[in-house]
């Protein structure tokens, strides 16, 4: 059972760039492979699609197949829509793993939420098996607007079976920057204006810190859509600290240690292993 554990894990590694040593490689990492597993052997795709309707419009249907999308497994099993996310690049983040990347939860790494909010944001593009996924999204995308005048806008990428540019060009044509304007207001709403009193048992401080690594990510994928300025290491790493309004005693001395220390004002991930290191309990 270990071996083929390990032989899994691998594979996972090697699909996502991640380094298989002896670190990874270790049994205290790779048990955790068989949350990823069951979830991938139990998975059944949706069984609807959207459809455009009078009552559901084009402008409607897009963001509704972005979430069909993500429960959709490609060949892979990642979910498709890793097609369309904003950066086809694994993002810069991702680029040294094992700084305290796998999350007591499982494989992935600490600025995702998830297995597969991980494999979406960092399984590579430009390979063959991207190109047959890409190819199923372009199917998907004909069947969605056949017979109508949206037709037009996927038509130029109907010969390279392109899905990722025909999904592209229907956002563009349909929603333009209102959408990422939109993105963006709900991220900076988190980021800015949601404070954490420790007070409520769902939303513990572990939570808190993954709802501002989702609007920092959100804002990221903002940044590659349309003109807009990510926060600094300094002002992403200040907001959380501003949003700890919690009257626990550990709290209170961790935020007065963090904000008197540059490699904590620095860095938001030093900051959140810090204070979940000196306040476990906070963080269940």
């Amino acid at each position: 059972m270990r071996l083929k554990l390990e032989a899994y894990a691998s594979k996972h590694y090697a699909l996502l760039g991640r380094p298989i040593n002896a670190q990874s490689m270790s049994w205290t990492y790779v048990k955790r492979f068989i949350k990823l597993r069951t979830l991938t052997d139990n998975h059944k795709d949706p069984d609807n699609t959207p459809e455009l309707s009078k009552k559901v419009t084009i402008s409607k249907v897009i963001p509704m197949m972005e979430e069909h999308l993500g429960g959709v497994l490609g060949i892979n099993k990642i979910p498709l829509s890793y097609l369309i996310r904003g950066n086809p690049e694994v993002p810069d983040l991702y680029v040294n793993p094992m700084r305290g990347e796998t999350a007591p939860e499982g494989p992935y790494g600490t600025s995702y939420n998830s297995f597969y909010g991980e494999m979406i944001a960092c399984a590579p593009h430009g390979t063959p098996k991207y190109d047959e996924d890409n190819a199923t999204l372009m199917n998907i995308l004909t069947e969605l607007v056949s017979g109508t005048h949206h037709e037009a806008s996927i038509k130029p990428y109907k010969r390279a079976r392109d899905g990722r540019g025909a999904f592209s060009a229907l956002s563009q044509h349909n929603l333009g920057n209102n959408r990422f304007e939109a993105i963006a207001e709900k991220a900076e709403g988190v980021l800015n204006r949601m404070p954490w009193t420790g007070k409520s048992a769902r939303n513990t401080l572990k939570i808190h810190l993954a709802k501002h690594r989702e609007a920092f990510n959100d804002l990221m994928q903002v940044s590659q859509n349309i003109a807009y300025v990510v926060p600094n290491p300094q002002m992403r790493a200040r907001a959380f600290l501003i949003s700890l309004r919690s009257t626990d005693m550990n709290i209170v001395s961790a935020r007065n240690i963090m904000q008197s220390e540059p490699r904590y004002l620095n860095d938001f991930e030093e900051m959140a292993e810090y204070i979940l290191r000196v306040c476990p309990e906070k963080g269940r």
